[in-house]
């Protein structure tokens, strides 16, 4: 019975649009092995570690906007996949968890491997099954939101004769975003600041044209992708710090966000100003606030038009505005060897429409400074976290285009196993450039922090990690062009720390 119930789980997650497996081979989960195995026509990729199989199906997702499912053994192997799906609920991203278990009879007994794993996820899926092998189930796999389907399986485990090409992949199926947040009604917003944070592509086309009729301030994050829309516009503010400074001089009464949870500090800085109220228009329902008021049914033409923005007269501003840009602007010749200058030398080698990727915690905030030339940037901004980076990113190579993913040092080390895929990277053909800033640390808190021990000092080199998997490596202390013949790119940004640090204090006197 193994045999035939794993069978008709997998026949039912093809027939709901899942057509990437990523499998975490085990003893438990030895029917799904075994068919997989027997079905090559069905894309299944293999990890030895179930965290990274997991981030990297929160990438593959994302890329197919479809579900993905990773298939585990059971015990602790199901618990490395908490932190992927934390991610995916914060996020909206529809990846399902298979883990395989002992039969129930064995749960509470201290056997091996045998765990209270049914209910693992309880916190961070919208849909859970658990189930005996003579238990009959029709799955509904959620579009939106990760899921888990717990199997027990008793021994011996392939218990039945395993067919080859028995499973049947469905046609491509389009899914519709059926959000449970209300819609929004009309509002006529005075004093508005308009904030755009990050966007699904199909989401872009709308909200430009919203905006850019706008006659209001209107910040636009790099995780939008418009920020090469807004050059030379006015009434477009440039950085986190210009929002920062914009709200303490300003008679600002509303702000409006669109999208994602901002990544600039101003959004936290709201919790404190409690004389602005804020409302959020996004396809998510966390306003990342503990006030504000959050609307959406999708983000479309039609929904944004139930938005008024009363005209404010900021013609005074324009000159200031545009002296503050070219301030920063020069900061990057005066300081060649800082972060941030680095970031900008990359920003003008990569190409406009290709796949650029930013980690947590520093990347992001530095490529949102520097970036007014990309439309199409991903970030994990669910909770924020630095697991898993390489991994979920890894999950967006396209064979069409090239793949940047720009990361810390910290979190390139802590997603080491993502490396696993190089073979497979390899056969599909697109172009990887992983960037690792390594300024030696979790320099992130050295800005917020007097004690060393925050930072994580290290003195390590990330040639090695490059020869080991067969990756070409660069070191770059100097932004210039690069060398991008090979396929797989290691490049190794060593920053000058006092040109940082000097960047940051002539950067904050510009406020």
């Amino acid at each position: 019975m193994n045999i035939e119930k794993a069978t008709d789980i997998l026949q039912q997650l093809l027939d709901q649009g899942v057509s990437t497996f990523c499998l975490c081979p085990g003893a438990r989960n030895a029917p799904f092995v075994a068919l997989l195995e027997a079905n090559p026509h069905i894309e299944t990729l293999t990890f030895y570690d179930e965290r990274s199989a997991g981030f990297f199906a929160l990438g593959r997702a994302r890329r197919n906007k479809a579900p993905v499912a990773v298939i585990t053994t059971s015990g602790t192997a199901v618990s490395e996949l908490l932190s992927p799906v934390i991610e995916a609920w914060h996020s909206y991203v529809p990846i399902v968890v298979v883990s395989a278990d002992r039969p129930k009879r064995m749960r509470g007994t201290g056997a091996p491997q045998t765990i209270a794993q049914s209910q693992l996820f309880q916190n961070f899926v919208e849909n859970s099954w658990d189930i005996e092998v003579n238990e009959q189930v029709e799955l509904k796999i959620p579009q939106f939101r990760p899921s888990h389907i717990n199997i027990c399986f008793d021994e011996p485990l392939i218990d039945a004769h395993v067919e080859k090409n028995l499973l049947d992949k469905a046609d491509k199926i389009s899914f519709k975003n059926e959000s449970s947040v209300s819609q929004a009604p009309a509002l006529s917003l005075r004093n508005c600041l308009i904030v755009v944070g990050g966007l699904e592509h199909h989401r872009r086309d709308d909200v430009w044209d919203f905006i850019s009729q706008q006659k209001a301030p209107v910040f636009v994050e790099a995780l939008s992708g418009l920020r090469p829309l807004v050059n030379g516009r006015d009434h477009f503010l440039q950085t986190d710090a210009q929002v920062r400074k914009f709200l303490e001089t300003h008679n600002v009464q509303t702000v409006l966000r669109i999208g994602d949870v901002p990544v600039g500090r101003f959004w936290r800085d709201l919790e404190d100003l409690s004389q602005i109220s804020v409302y959020s228009f996004s396809d998510k329902n966390f306003s990342g606030l503990s006030q504000g008021q959050i609307f959406c049914s999708e983000i479309t033409s039609q929904n944004l038009k139930s938005l008024e923005i009363v005209p404010w007269d900021l013609s005074l501003n324009k000159v200031s505005w545009a002296e503050a840009s070219a301030k920063v602007t020069s900061l990057y010749q005066t300081y060649p060897q800082s972060e941030v200058a680095l970031l900008a030398g990359l920003n003008q080698i990569i190409a406009r429409d290709e796949i650029v990727f930013v980690g947590n915690s520093l990347p992001v905030r530095q490529w949102d400074l520097v970036d007014q030339n990309h439309t199409c940037v991903y970030a994990s901004r669910g909770v924020n976290g630095i697991d898993g980076q390489l991994s979920t990113a890894l999950g967006l190579q396209e064979s069409e285009k090239p793949l940047w993913v720009i990361l810390g040092d910290l979190t390139t080390l802590y997603d080491f196993s993502a490396f696993w895929l190089t073979p497979r990277l390899r056969e599909q053909r697109g172009q990887v450039n992983l960037v690792v800033v390594n300024n030696k640390g979790g320099q992130i808190f050295s800005r917020i922090f007097s004690q060393n021990l925050f930072l994580n000092s290290h003195d390590l080199s990330f040639k090695p990690m490059a020869e080991m998997w067969g990756w070409h490596y660069e070191k770059l202390s100097t932004a210039k062009q690069l060398n991008l013949e090979h396929q797989l790119n290691l490049i190794e940004l060593n920053p000058d720390p006092q040109q940082s640090q000097n960047f940051w204090k002539a950067f904050d006197k510009i406020w």
